[in-house]
């Protein structure tokens, strides 16, 4: 009992911090003010609400999509059942992305704000969960020869770093088309080339 009580705990306390963490970086995507953002108290009720309905969501929108491109179960969907499961697992995606993008950012935004990049992650995300097992299994082989036991722990967070990056991607995506911060000059030099969304973004 005690090994799966200090797992069970362990593994909330990690959930609570990664919500945490993504609270911080959408604040910060949208420049959020630090005397506005949630205190710790409301941080911590909010991360516990995030894990029960968006965690619970993206383990329903796994398992929905392993069974759909998965040849294991045994059932035969045809192509219509298979393009049906995958239109429902790219909606779930970008459904729980829209709700991530808009419960974690301590600032009114819409859902028409938040959409563009919900979609463009979910569709990311639902592509990162069909390629999962060929991604993954190939790059733990590679890492296999080099870190040995360790490649498993290594590859598993070189995957959440995928993920990571494609949820980051999606909510700058979205400061970007709301405050109009496009086009952008390549230099960085000031006066010739300089457009308004540079004087924006400064």
């Amino acid at each position: 009992a005690w090994p799966l009580a200090v797992g069970v705990v362990s593994a909330l306390w990690g959930g609570l911090s990664v919500v945490r963490v993504t609270q911080q970086a959408f604040n910060s995507v949208w420049e959020v003010p630090y005397r506005e953002r949630a205190k710790m108290v409301s941080q911590v009720l909010r991360s516990l609400w995030v894990l029960a309905t968006v965690g619970l969501g993206l383990v329903l929108s796994t398992l929905l999509t392993g069974y759909v491109t998965g040849t294991a179960t045994g059932v035969s969907l045809g192509w219509a059942g298979r393009l049906g499961g995958y239109l429902i697992a790219v909606v779930l995606d970008a459904g729980l992305f829209v709700v991530a993008f808009r419960v974690l950012t301590d600032r009114e935004i819409t859902t028409r704000q938040v959409l563009p990049g919900a979609v463009i992650s979910g569709v990311a995300f639902f592509v990162l969960q069909s390629l999962s097992s060929l991604i993954i299994s190939r790059y733990l082989q590679n890492a296999r020869g080099t870190y040995g036991n360790f490649a498993t722990v290594i590859t598993i967070l070189w995957w959440f770093y995928l993920q990571g990056m494609v949820m980051l991607l999606g909510a700058q995506l979205n400061v970007v088309l709301a405050e109009r911060l496009y086009p952008r000059s390549l230099t960085s030099k000031a006066g010739a080339g300089v457009t308004d969304a540079d004087r924006r973004a400064y």
